[in-house]
């Protein structure tokens, strides 16, 4: 069941806002996903966000 919340870290079935990120995060190409478990309601979902790109940074390797 896929359903919107208003707000991130706000659970989607009763509004409350005592969401613990359990387990690993899941990835979907343009989107990454936060496993959460509602303290209050006792849900279990995952938290969608859109991944932007911003920029690339250069790692200077280290002269020995």
């Amino acid at each position: 069941m896929k359903t919107k919340a208003k707000e991130a870290g706000q659970c989607p079935v009763c509004n409350s806002e005592v969401l613990e990120y359990v387990g690993d995060t899941k990835s979907d190409g343009d989107c990454i996903g936060y496993l959460f478990f509602c303290e209050d309601c006792k849900a279990e979902g995952i938290e969608w966000y859109k991944l932007i790109f911003d920029e690339l940074e250069i790692i200077e390797k280290e002269e020995v």
